[in-house]
Parts: C-alpha cells; sequence; structure tokens
C-alpha cells in the first residue's frame, strides 16, 4: 500500500512540475475572423490577426498597434459585401486568384511558393470563398491566403461576416513560401 502511495506522489509531483512549453506564434494554420464590431465602453472594438503572433486579437481605431489583417462589412440592403484591411498604410493585397471549387483554390494555394508580384492593392474587396490572395504586412513579409468560407451571422450591433481562411507567413521576409516554422 505504501508502494502505491509513493508511486502515485511522484505521479502527481510530475504532473505538478512539468512547465507547459511556450509554443511560440503559429506561421501558418487555419482561423476565423470575424467582422463584428463590438462596443467597450463608448469605444468600439473589431476583430483583428497578426501574422507575426499568429493570433487574433483586439483593437480599436486608436490602438497603437493594429493588426496586419481586419474584416470590414459593407451592408447595403440585403446585401452585405466583406473586404479585408491591413494596418499597412501602403497597399497590400494582390489577389492571386479565384477558383471554382476549394480543390482547386487548395492545390493553387499548395504549389503557390513564391511571390512574384509586386502589384497591390489598399483593401482585397469583396472576397470570395475559393480565393487565394498575398497580403505584404507593414514589416514588408509576405503571406499567402485561402478563403475557405464566409458565412453571414447576426450580432447584436449589426449583421457580421465570419471568414474562415487558410494562411501562411513567411516570417524571414523573403518572397518564398518554404518555412518550416511549425
Amino acid at each position: 500500500m505504501r508502494k502505491i502511495g509513493v508511486l502515485l506522489a511522484v505521479m502527481i509531483w510530475v504532473c505538478i512540475s512539468c512547465d507547459k512549453k511556450d509554443e511560440g506564434p503559429q506561421y501558418s494554420g487555419e482561423i476565423i475572423l470575424s467582422s463584428e464590431i463590438l462596443q467597450s465602453g463608448q469605444n468600439y472594438v473589431f476583430y483583428g490577426f497578426s501574422f507575426e503572433t499568429g493570433k487574433i486579437s483586439t483593437y480599436s481605431l486608436t490602438s497603437s498597434v493594429m493588426p496586419d489583417l481586419a474584416a470590414i462589412h459593407v451592408i447595403l440592403g440585403d446585401n452585405i459585401t466583406v473586404d479585408l484591411a491591413s494596418s499597412n498604410e501602403l497597399d497590400a493585397f494582390h489577389e492571386n486568384g479565384i477558383f471554382a471549387s476549394a480543390t482547386e483554390a487548395e492545390e493553387y494555394f499548395n504549389n503557390y511558393t513564391e511571390v512574384i508580384t509586386s502589384d497591390f492593392q489598399a483593401l482585397a474587396q469583396n472576397i470570395k470563398e475559393n480565393q487565394v490572395w498575398t497580403v505584404q504586412t507593414a514589416s514588408k513579409r509576405f503571406a499567402k491566403i485561402r478563403i475557405r468560407e464566409i458565412t453571414a451571422k447576426k450580432g447584436s450591433l449589426s449583421d457580421f461576416i465570419d471568414i474562415r481562411m487558410q494562411y501562411q507567413y513567411q516570417p524571414d521576409g523573403s518572397r518564398t513560401f518554404d518555412c518550416t516554422c511549425n
């Protein structure tokens, strides 16, 4: 009986003393970015995504740190469209293509390994499912995104859009997506 108690105590000690490893940023994966507008006191707050940290967070228009990617919805009558914006004051988006199926978009995304274009625009306007975009961040690094799904939702302040997208970020600043960072 004493052996079981000692074994149990050792197992508990091992579990308690184990530190969870800090995994660091995710440079590729899938996110759901929302265009929902939230109210925080007198201010409005929005969701944004940072490629460098690999995280979605909230920001206001007066925030000192702006996201690399934010969704903006536009409601005109019954029509809702969504654009993607960047904190980069320069042009940040290049549309690589819109594809007829998810399979074609995924194949293009997976085989797209180098940014060749220098033609970027300020917004990714009226995005659609099965599009692939290149994003140039404020720090002059590149990411590629694939729009997987766009879902309209009801919110407390207004209707909004959730965008499910796949991304890959190249943190070293090169134009080649060959990072095996994670």
